[in-house]
């Protein structure tokens, strides 16, 4: 090389950000750059001409020794690059990768580009630490995270999919977000997902039909939030998670708080709303019809045969009131043997009369309790509405007037109350 192109090089050589050295045949350090000494805070006058081993404190020389030793019997220009590991004064160990070359124009010398990758490496494996966390999170949550096109097209589905839904992600991926979701809900939930594109974050949990990979229909209930780009949105991240345990609870819930567990009929609370409902909507020229129905004789069935015969007698009477009744007419248990039939405003007095007499009749039918045959009547009291109370509580209190009254006259007939 000329004067100009060594000064060049040299130049190049010390201002390389990269900390680099100059070996001999013998592997001694012949020159070293200023990043050299500044990463691994070395004393220049403690390096040039010493060996390269004494330099920097390698756990393994030997591995280092023959990887420069193969590089200088190539023929080639760029040896292969190697890792290894110092340890630093302090006594910390990093670990370094070094690209040897060995230029044919520079007689004998080898030159050693190193490089320190110990941050990258725990930075590296920080990261599939991080990565493999998320990935236990995402299988094991029991919330499924989805990305969605603003096409409405499902781009990203989280492992947990499997485990939430019983199918793979792969059945979900590139597919239409509406696919699963029952028909019923497809016009909701479209309408959701616009407003997403729009802009719109859902705050609040919105709840449809999702379809299971077993063939069943559970809700879920999911949040949405819009992800913007200088386009506007242009996806959008879906939070779902699956709630058919808690709607079978709610429904169980509501079941017992509005029905009746031993005949499965609505009960009284129940009755209150039906009949606050129907007076709401009734105009006083119409009218409601109350069937206040208490069974004769059911006190000594219970109390001879026992409380299991005595309840189970009363599933028997709801199911064949059910039976009795199969059109609009609305059935309530009240509370031990009492009964009540809500009769609404379609049904004129004569209507009325055919559904009581219905009812008394099939009260006197026999009742089989496990091979033993039972005899029972009924007793009703009749009151309509407006003539004998305006409001719920009113009409209920007058039927059961009207119902002692059909006791006292001898039981197994009906008695319409009169003010």
């Amino acid at each position: 090389m000329s004067n100009q192109d060594n000064s060049s090089v040299s130049l190049f050589f010390q201002q390389h950000p990269v900390p680099a050295v100059w070996l001999d045949r013998d592997l001694r350090c012949v020159a070293i750059n200023d990043a050299f000494l500044t990463v691994f805070h070395l004393d220049k006058k403690k390096v040039i001409n010493h060996p390269f081993a004494q330099t920097l404190h390698f756990s393994d020389w030997q591995i280092v020794f023959e990887a420069l030793s193969d590089t200088q019997q190539r023929s080639s220009i760029e040896g292969k690059a190697f890792r290894t590991s110092i340890q630093c004064e302090e006594g910390t160990l990093r670990t370094i990768d070094i690209q040897p070359i060995f230029p044919h124009d520079s007689g004998e010398y080898l030159y050693l580009a190193i490089t320190d990758v110990t941050d990258q490496i725990f930075l590296e494996q920080d990261y599939e630490r991080q990565k493999e966390i998320l990935q236990w999170i995402e299988s094991n949550s029991s919330d499924f995270i989805a990305i969605i096109d603003d096409e409405s097209v499902i781009r990203y589905a989280s492992a947990s999919y499997q485990n939430i839904f019983g199918r793979s992600v792969d059945e979900v991926i590139n597919q239409p977000a509406l696919k699963f979701i029952h028909p019923d809900d497809h016009q909701f939930v479209f309408e959701r997902l616009k407003e997403s594109v729009e802009g719109y974050i859902w705050w609040f949990p919105t709840e449809f039909r999702y379809l299971h990979g077993d063939g069943r229909w559970i809700y879920i209930d999911v949040r949405a939030t819009p992800v913007y780009t200088k386009d506007g949105v242009r996806q959008i991240t879906i939070f779902a998670r699956d709630i058919q345990q808690r709607k079978e609870q709610e429904a169980l819930i509501q079941k017992m708080a509005y029905y009746d567990p031993l005949t499965d009929l609505p009960n009284r609370h129940s009755l209150n709303e039906q009949l606050d409902f129907l007076i709401q909507r009734c105009p006083l020229a119409s009218q409601i019809t109350i069937l206040f129905i208490d069974l004769d004789g059911f006190k000594e069935v219970n109390d001879q045969e026992g409380h299991t015969m005595g309840d189970y007698l009363l599933s028997l009477v709801g199911k064949r009131l059910r039976r009795a009744l199969v059109h609009d007419e609305f059935i309530a248990r009240m509370g031990g043997d009492e009964f009540v039939v809500l009769l609404d405003e379609r049904h004129d007095r004569e209507k009325v009369e055919q559904v009581t007499q219905q009812v008394l009749q099939w009260m006197r039918e026999p009742f089989d309790l496990h091979g033993k045959i039972i005899h029972l009547s009924a007793s009703i009291g009749i009151s309509v509405y407006p003539q004998s109370g305006m409001n719920a509580e009113e009409i209920i209190r007058t039927a059961d007037v009207a119902l002692y009254q059909a006791k006292d006259a001898g039981k197994n007939r009906s008695v319409w109350y009169q003010a």
